[in-house]
């Protein structure tokens, strides 16, 4: 970073070329685990590029927040709005389906992204 500001310097014409270094490394070796479960194996996947990667992130936060919406109510005995109570007929009956009960994150997960934005 220092040397990135350095050339950005314009009054030091000597060194205003850009210079980049390309650092490779071993994500699963920085992590604390070994384990591919305590991170999403998206991120380790070289094949998925950064969009699509983020794309999928995105899709799964928004039913997160669905379902914690969901989950908060019912903890709070609140009342649930009918789209919620529908949403959680779907949920009950896609986890109990056979679902891989390791791989519970992608419930309910949309196919695409809703566009709406705060």
């Amino acid at each position: 970073m220092m040397e990135e500001a350095r050339n950005e310097d314009l009054l030091d014409i000597s060194s205003s070329l850009k210079s980049h270094v390309n650092v490779k490394y071993d994500l699963k070796s920085l992590l604390k685990s070994e384990f591919v479960y305590d991170i999403d194996p998206e991120l380790t996947d070289v094949t998925l590029s950064h969009d699509e990667y983020l794309d999928a992130f995105r899709r799964r936060a928004e039913s997160k927040i669905i379902k914690m919406k969901i989950i908060y109510k019912l903890h709070n005995s609140e009342e649930l709005s009918a789209n919620e109570k529908q949403y959680m007929k779907r949920w009950v009956s896609d986890i109990k389906s056979g679902r891989n009960l390791l791989n519970l994150r992608d419930s309910m997960v949309p196919s695409t992204a809703s566009k709406l934005t705060l």
